[in-house]
């Protein structure tokens, strides 16, 4: 996702260069669909009926952000008053998704990971 979210500043960085902009576009198109297998194995660390919640709880936040991105686009654009305003909103939430993204396999590493708690006897 951070990768996404820097080709997607880059393309507005360099939307005077069509060339280059377009070659930031498909970095971030190539980024979007390797992200995609990512969370879908996040749900391995779920065995049974918690699985089955992980990837209704995967499955409902695509959703949601399909609702909310053909909402909020045009919403970023005219509040602005700029064609480039919604790419870096984009990019802002894809840093956002990136970080919660990273937090959460670290909780789930923490969470897997033995005790390490001793206690000394004397």
């Amino acid at each position: 996702m951070f990768t996404s979210a820097l080709c997607l500043v880059g393309s507005v960085y360099f939307f005077s260069q069509p060339a280059i902009s377009f070659a930031f576009i498909c970095g971030v198109v190539l980024s979007v669909f390797a992200i995609q297998p990512c969370f879908w194995n996040m749900a391995k660390f779920l065995s049974g009926a918690s699985a089955a919640a992980g990837l209704a709880a995967i499955n409902s936040l695509a959703n949601l952000g399909g609702f909310f991105a053909q909402n909020t686009i045009p919403l970023v654009r005219d509040q602005m008053q700029s064609a480039s305003a919604p790419m870096i909103y984009l990019a802002i939430v894809m840093l956002v998704g990136g970080l919660c993204t990273v937090m959460i396999i670290k909780w789930l590493q923490r969470k897997d990971a033995p005790s390490t708690i001793t206690t000394a006897t004397n």
